[in-house]
């Protein structure tokens, strides 16, 4: 977890303090022990363009003062926190590569019991993806115990602005309470991590004092613990630290549950994985599964899905070559359908995108392009009820960066499907770095091969090219770039996705919305999501039972609130009231009869009785808009609510 630029501004204070100034490393040697494939580092929006700009990977691999040739890289391969389950060690593996296949994937799922509640007095710990999930656990947790809860109160000296905070200022505790300590016992006790049970709460010599049951049985006794709060400053040629504040506290938190981030570490007997909301980060499903000690004290509350399987390439890539550069990150093939003409001032919209990497990784989603439809039910299968809850595709774009980071875009028409990509972004006031793609060589596309381009999913469009290049270049090798480059690394902002479900146009699943984008341990993926689609539902016109059951499937499957509870389906429209003689209408798309036959008809017209039409006087005032068909197209002026499957 050791970011680049923390790993040269580590090595710069050696080389400048250490015991041999002006040396590699100060004369210090430096043994670097992890496992990459678990939570990367942490980088914020703010400093995401310095990031990539300098280092390319906020990896430690990256940084200006890491030497690939000055470490001999060794490889660790007995494992001691699980040994003898052999059956956990491989799926923990296979979790690890981010190839957790259908098998394996239904054996670690026979570990879900939803609703599970640890018996009282074993130490179960519920690793959970978000702070939020966790405080309402341990809240819920703690009003069930007999005894009233205290509350300890935090004392602080000094300057403690930009310090993290390491115990809760106002510490709820009670006898009974499980917590884990959050300081290093000088006596050797315990260490940060620890778990244990609240024995007893009281005061001695005036402050507040916890009795705590350790996990091996003994009873240790602790009374607040003081965390100075320092500032590095040079004297006489060394780096000192200069105390500037103090926090004050009981050493520990409450702890039924923790995050994911704080379990790195831990070693576990019994663990309840809480998927709730899905993984943001990669490795985090890996590091939540392998602190665990064996498969019988796992237990899941909701099943491992592939969307939890969160990878990095790059880390792949570093571990099995000598080097990682931004030409190294391999290719992303891309496929987007459009709906749409182009004009002087406008473009065709995309409505589904789907991205796949020669390592395996794909994505797709559907994207509300806020137009009519056009033929989008006809040529793809997709109706307004489809795109109604979807992402735009500014919202969209931050969920779908992390799979094409680093990588070179290839595809059919690349440079058309880039060029509708970046200008659908700017129109939504986003402006993002696109590379030049790779096109897809017509030499290579075969008679089949055009056929299979025009099947009607984005997700199928972007395997056929990805097929198509591997049968001629293995996993890419030999493409000729000309010119192309790679997506940005670092990824801004947070989105959403939304996949058609398995086999079917419709989309109607909750578990087809995904989040991603900059998640830090601090952002609730659920939370995320309900606040995206709080937009998403101020976009939906018809707003029938349809759509409302919709919402409220996400609500229950994320355990978010949307929308409020007394909101109902809209009255169908009165369509007699509005189609009287006289009224001004559009009608735009093509209808297709019963027998197959089509009929075309665009433009304003004025309603008679005989259903003859006449166009319309000119008027200074907009008329309002009927359309008859969900592939309409666009048109001036206001619009009253369209008929059930018309576009939004």
């Amino acid at each position: 977890m050791v970011r680049a630029d923390l790993f040269d501004a580590m090595v710069a204070a050696l080389e400048r303090f250490g015991p041999h100034p002006g040396e590699p490393f100060g004369g210090v040697q430096l043994v670097l022990v992890g496992d990459l494939n678990q939570l990367p580092p942490v980088v914020a929006d703010a400093e995401a363009e310095h990031i990539e700009t300098v280092y390319g990977t906020p990896y430690v691999f990256s940084g200006a003062a890491f030497d690939r040739e000055a470490f001999a890289v060794v490889e660790l391969t007995t494992v001691f926190r699980q040994v003898g389950d052999t059956r956990l060690v491989n799926l923990l593996n296979a979790v690890r590569e981010g190839e957790l296949l259908d098998a394996a994937r239904t054996e670690l799922n026979e570990r879900v019991v939803e609703g599970f509640e640890p018996p009282d007095g074993e130490f179960w710990l519920t690793l959970a993806t978000t702070n939020r999930i966790v405080a309402a656990r341990n809240t819920r947790m703690l009003e069930r115990l007999p005894d009233a809860p205290r509350t300890f109160t935090a004392r602080q000296t000094g300057e403690i602005d930009g310090f993290e905070i390491p115990a809760d200022t106002e510490l709820s505790l009670a006898a009974g309470a499980q917590v884990m300590m959050l300081s290093n016992d000088h006596a050797h006790r315990w260490v940060n991590g620890t778990l244990g049970h609240i024995v007893r709460l009281g005061e001695a010599d005036g402050e507040p004092e916890a009795a705590v049951r350790l996990r091996d049985g003994r009873v240790i006794t602790t009374g607040p613990h003081t965390w100075e709060i320092t500032r590095p400053v040079a004297r006489g040629g060394r780096l000192e630290h200069e105390v500037v504040g103090t926090f004050r506290q009981l050493p520990m938190k409450l702890a039924w549950a923790i995050t994911i981030h704080k379990s790195q570490g831990q070693t576990l007997d019994r663990v309840v994985v809480d998927l709730t909301g899905g993984t943001f980060a990669n490795g985090q499903l890996y590091v939540a599964l392998s602190r665990c000690t064996s498969l019988e004290g796992l237990v899941l509350r909701r099943p491992v899905l592939p969307r939890n399987l969160k990878t990095d390439g790059r880390i792949r890539r570093f571990i099995a070559s000598a080097d990682v550069t931004a030409e190294d990150h391999g290719h992303v093939y891309i496929a987007a359908l459009t709906v749409g003409k182009s004009g002087d001032r406008y473009r065709p919209r995309p409505v589904e995108i789907a991205m796949v990497t020669d390592d395996g990784d794909e994505v797709t989603t559907v994207v509300n392009p806020t137009s009519d439809l056009y033929r989008a039910q006809t040529d793809y299968g997709l109706t307004t009820r489809d795109v109604q809850l979807a992402p735009l595709l500014a919202e969209a774009w931050s969920a779908l960066a992390p799979i094409a980071a680093g990588r070179v875009p290839v595809g059919h028409r690349i440079e058309e499907t880039l060029g509708l990509i970046d200008f659908e972004l700017k129109r939504n006031g986003i402006v993002a770095r696109l590379p030049l793609g790779i096109e897809l060589p017509e030499s290579l596309i075969t008679a089949s091969d055009a056929e299979a381009l025009r099947v009607p999913t984005a997700l199928e469009r972007a395997r056929v090219v990805r097929d198509i290049v591997q049968r001629q270049h293995g996993a890419g090798e030999g493409l000729s770039p000309a010119g192309a480059s790679a997506f940005p690394i670092q990824t801004q902002g947070r989105g959403y996705l939304l996949a058609r479900s398995p086999g079917a146009g419709a989309v109607t699943e909750p578990s087809g919305f995904v989040v991603g984008g900059n998640l830090s341990p601090e952002d609730d993926p659920a939370q995320v999501l309900a606040e995206l689609l709080t937009g998403a539902w101020g976009r939906v016109v018809d707003r029938d039972a349809v759509v409302i059951e919709r919402v409220r499937g996400v609500e229950q499957h994320f355990d978010v609130q949307v929308l409020a509870e007394d909101v109902a389906a809209a009255d169908d429209l009165d369509l007699p009231a509005i189609l009287v003689p006289g009224a001004r209408v559009c009608f735009t798309g093509t209808v297709v009869d019963a027998q197959g036959g089509r009929s075309t008809a665009t433009g304003w017209r004025r309603s008679r009785r005989a259903a003859a039409w006449s166009r319309p006087r000119a008027s200074p005032r907009p008329a309002p808009m009927c359309s008859s068909s969900p592939n309409a197209g666009p048109s001036p002026g206001r619009r009253r609510r369209p008929q059930r499957g018309a576009s939004p």
